[in-house]
């Protein structure tokens, strides 16, 4: 006796036919890949505008430079008007246009060779009161290194007189008086390139932390002003040493030198007097 076919049946049985041909097939086609590289990426090259051009610096990689400063603080006048010391510095070899810039901004400037220096301290020791600190700062001429030179500053007023020796007035509140300092050396010239910047740091850094905080969550840094007007080049030969100094200008006493490296809130008033020695490697 014949059973009954069920038609509902049909259309499973074929479905389950044609999965099992279709993965035999793909299993086939999968055996037959032919060999070779495989290509990752794109297939096709990159069009000339599209492609990586090489990252070149202007200049060549410089070694890092290291400059002794000592930082001298000492009664007002006592460095200045010490004749026996400008005795011993040499007027710096500046062009005549930056040599009267200095001088319209009260600062005095000066060098001498490593030689000198003997003569000169025992010139700086005589001095009643003098503080002295020394310092080693490490510059490549890519970032400048801050150079404080009076800090918690209220109220202050400051006339400068850039190339055309027109005269700028600059008020700040809560400063801090600096200098920005690069070096760098020129083999070309044989020379320890110092760049000087007069620099004023509005408000200080400062850091915030919540009581279930991790780490740091909140920092404010100082707005700098810098006087780019300002900017001293100074070349120095091997072995030898800078110094600068305030001086004071008739009818300015709110000029760059007195009022950055002086500080009328000590009774008597106090001067600081920078000096710069690049330790180099020049032949």
């Amino acid at each position: 006796m014949t059973k009954p076919v069920n038609h509902h049946q049909l259309p499973i049985a074929r479905l389950a036919a044609i999965g099992i041909a279709v993965c035999f097939g793909l299993l086939l086609s999968a055996c037959s890949v032919k060999k070779g590289p495989i290509h990752v990426g794109m297939t096709h090259p990159l069009a000339p505008s599209a492609q990586p051009r090489a990252v070149r610096t202007q200049h060549p990689y410089a070694p890092p430079t290291v400059v002794e400063m000592i930082s001298l603080n000492m009664p007002e006048g006592k460095f200045n008007h010490n004749r026996a010391i400008w005795k011993l510095l040499s007027p710096l070899d500046l062009p005549p246009h930056d040599q009267r810039m200095l001088q319209n901004n009260g600062l005095r400037s000066g060098g001498a060779s490593f030689s000198q220096w003997k003569r000169l301290s025992k010139i700086l020791n005589s001095i009643k009161g003098l503080i002295s600190q020394r310092s080693y700062i490490q510059t490549a001429g890519l970032r400048a290194v801050v150079v404080n030179t009076k800090v918690n500053v209220k109220h202050e007023l400051i006339a400068f007189r850039p190339l055309d020796g027109r005269l700028t007035l600059r008020t700040f509140h809560g400063c801090d008086d600096i200098f920005l300092l690069t070096a760098d050396i020129s083999k070309m010239q044989n020379r320890t390139v110092l760049q000087i910047v007069p620099a004023v740091n509005l408000g200080t850094v400062s850091f915030s932390r919540g009581p279930h905080a991790l780490g740091v969550i909140r920092g404010s840094e100082p707005e700098r002003h810098i006087f780019r007007h300002l900017i001293f080049s100074i070349p120095l030969p091997p072995k030898h040493f800078m110094v600068v100094a305030p001086t004071h200008i008739h009818g300015q006493p709110n000029a760059i030198g007195p009022t950055f490296l002086t500080d009328g809130r000590h009774v008597p008033a106090r001067e600081s007097v920078l000096v710069f020695a690049p330790i180099d490697k020049l032949k």
